[in-house]
């Protein structure tokens, strides 16, 4: 048997990297939030920003080979992947920094990643010890 891979070390970082620019995106935002007529226009753009985010992360999962509605772990994958999501789409337009000020995004790739490469481990433990020759 093959060893599985789907998310290495590398693309881990690279994916964090890439959650944290978009989490670092929404800081000028945050800001701008705090001014009365401003605010709607804050939490649009915000908003925006997560969910090019979440599509960004969502494609590349699946161009990774990661399947949220397959296997042993569907209720972690996407509550680790889409919960913090959603919480970042709440529009509160006043109490935008409660969402925005947080790295949801961040979390949430650095958690699915977490259990993706966890699972690709004890997937190749199991088929080691399956393929070793019986005496």
């Amino acid at each position: 048997m093959e060893r599985r891979e789907r998310v290495s070390r590398s693309k881990q970082f690279l994916m964090l990297a890439v959650a944290a620019l978009f989490d670092t995106a929404q800081i000028p935002f945050l800001v701008i939030g705090i001014i009365p007529f401003l605010c709607i226009f804050s939490t649009i753009i915000s908003s925006l920003i997560t969910l090019f985010a979440f599509l960004t992360f969502t494609l590349w999962f699946l161009l990774s080979g990661v399947r949220f509605f397959s296997g042993n772990n569907i209720v972690k994958r996407l509550t680790y992947f889409g919960l913090p999501m959603f919480f970042e789409l709440l529009p509160l337009p006043f109490l935008d920094f409660l969402t925005d000020g947080f790295p949801f995004i961040t979390m949430s790739v650095w958690a699915t990643t977490s259990l993706v490469r966890r699972e690709d481990k004890e997937y190749n433990e199991k088929n080691m010890r399956s393929a070793e020759p019986v005496s």
